[in-house]
């Protein structure tokens, strides 16, 4: 384990938050539900891209 799992967590969480607000626009209203729907999964998907590495690499256990 490269950080105390508490701290990693933290960081990992900090920097998905980063990348979230690079996503980020008061501008971005949908036309659509399908639209809107595709911009969430989105959203999840680079928040899992940021988090699953750095939570994965301080606890490999965890699966």
């Amino acid at each position: 384990m490269s950080k105390e799992p508490l701290s990693a967590t933290v960081a990992a969480v900090r920097h998905a938050g980063a990348r979230m607000m690079t996503r980020y626009s008061t501008e971005s209203r949908q036309p659509g539900l399908p639209e809107l729907l595709a911009n969430l999964r989105a959203n999840d998907a680079a928040v899992v891209d940021a988090l699953r590495p750095a939570l994965t690499e301080a606890l490999p256990s965890a699966g």
